[in-house]
């Protein structure tokens, strides 16, 4: 038993589930506050669940353009970065439709 199981055990006090912090106030009684779960990545969705506790994600970080590459930094949370199409030839007209290169003449 934990240490924290075994005051809430002395104090009558129950865990009833993983997303509650629970404790006891001398002059109030028994406390009972949100877990906690935020783990300060901002690339992940916190959450709890009733069974497990608390709970992450990844973010889905995917913007559906083609034409640039995403991620995700965890500090900021998602990021995209136009996608580099140069193929350096000064004779093609380059663009982002998948890359694709065309002649200019």
């Amino acid at each position: 038993m934990r240490r924290g199981d075994r005051l809430h055990h002395r104090a009558g006090l129950r865990r009833r589930e993983p997303c509650t912090e629970d404790g006891c106030d001398a002059g109030t009684g028994c406390t009972s506050a949100p877990a906690a779960c935020d783990d300060g990545d901002a690339c992940t969705e916190d959450g709890c669940d009733p069974a497990t506790g608390c709970t992450t994600t990844p973010l889905p970080c995917d913007d559906g353009d083609a034409c640039t590459v995403d991620g995700c930094d965890p500090q900021s949370g998602c990021t995209t970065a136009p996608v580099t199409c140069d193929d350096g030839d000064a004779c093609t007209d380059d663009g982002c439709v998948g890359c694709r290169v065309r002649p200019l003449w």
